[in-house]
């Protein structure tokens, strides 16, 4: 038992610091994606970044500077193939803040991997809620917390808390800390389980927590405790 505490330990030690690690090690290297493909990108073309990387074989077992490289490639590529078939401008899912912009040219793949969590987020949320693109009710804290404990699960609390901070940058006031707290949240519900939870493992505990009325939302522009209210699942 205690060899298995001391092996979780060093697992979550690994999960936690992988993103510091790479920094440090690329600290002053020329970035492998450009500000310009960056900012033409959004959300969904992280995603389809995700699924292609997904069918390259062989691509798990690569080192964290080959799936930054393989990563920065492929988004470079869907950003060209974006003006070359004379894309029509119409939107595909929100483009990333300056934050977001920042973190995606030090960690390419884990741009791909934190909006690939987004999706899946969202696609959970309509699934469990009435009305899963309100604002802050229940289903938007359900969306935020889940979204930060499934980016946690594939790269760390540490990252995820990066990315979750970034993804605010253009958030203010009350609606700004309601998103922090229940980012955190999230993060934290991944650590109060096991290396091996899964998604939906993940998520239930996260949905209990709302109806508890441990997450927060806003109403009337005050914060308040989270309910069932909007479940349908």
């Amino acid at each position: 038992m205690k060899k298995l505490t001391v092996l979780v330990a060093f697992f979550f030690s690994v999960l936690m610091f992988n993103g510091a690690s790479y920094a440090k090690a690329n600290e002053g290297a020329e970035p492998l994606i450009t500000d310009s493909v960056l900012e033409s990108l959004t959300y969904k073309d992280f995603v389809k970044a995700d699924a292609i990387l997904s069918e390259i074989e062989g691509f798990s077992e690569l080192s964290e500077e080959e799936k930054n490289k393989q990563a920065s490639l492929v988004l470079t590529e869907i950003a060209e193939s974006k003006i070359d078939s004379h894309d029509s401008g119409l939107p595909t899912g929100p483009n990333l803040n300056s934050k977001e912009i920042e973190l995606a040219r030090q960690y390419p793949y884990n741009a791909v991997l934190a909006f690939a969590a987004s999706e899946l987020a969202t696609a959970r949320t309509a699934y469990f809620f009435a009305n899963p693109v309100a604002d802050n009710g229940n289903a938007n804290a359900f969306k935020h917390a889940s979204w930060n404990a499934f980016m946690s699960k594939k790269f760390g609390t540490v990252m995820a808390k990066q990315w979750g901070d970034a993804h605010e940058n253009i958030t203010s006031g009350i609606e700004r800390d309601m998103d922090l707290y229940n980012n955190e949240y999230g993060r934290n519900e991944y650590l109060r389980g096991t290396i091996l939870d899964s998604e939906a493992e993940i998520e239930t505990r996260i949905l209990q927590k709302i109806a508890n009325g441990n997450l927060i939302r806003i109403i009337n522009n005050q914060l308040r405790n989270t309910d069932v209210t909007g479940r349908i699942r």
